[in-house]
């Protein structure tokens, strides 16, 4: 199974470990079914939305690391985690549902454009 490895920007403690990268291993549908979809696919395959929880759940999981250290991770590390993952999921880089446009955590109906314009 293909793993993605993302280096993180802030490193977090777990314990006395400093964790400064994260890899996440493929999805199966067992995760799906416990996590939860996390990305919407919109406009026929144009644009696509994140579950901000399914997301973060399923970083949990694929990581094998407790879902806390995705709560405090800085927000432009917790993004490029999820994009990191979308390869895997149909989004960006997936070849079933075509070309998708970018998109950051929502909590769902909302822009699927980057919380934070700017910066």
């Amino acid at each position: 199974m293909e793993k993605i490895t993302v280096t993180l920007s802030r490193p977090i403690k777990l314990g006395e470990q400093e964790i400064s990268e994260i890899a996440f291993r493929e999805p199966t549908g067992a995760d799906i079914r416990s996590c939860g979809y996390p990305i919407t696919i919109k406009d026929e395959g144009q644009s696509f939305e994140i579950n901000a929880a399914a997301m973060h759940r399923m970083m949990a999981a694929l990581s094998d690391l407790p879902s806390k250290i995705f709560d405090r991770l800085a927000l432009r590390d917790w993004n490029k985690c999820s994009q990191a993952l979308l390869p895997f999921l149909g989004g960006e880089e997936g070849e079933e549902v075509g070309e998708t446009g970018a998109a950051g955590p929502t909590s769902g109906g909302g822009s699927s454009d980057s919380p934070g314009s700017g910066g």
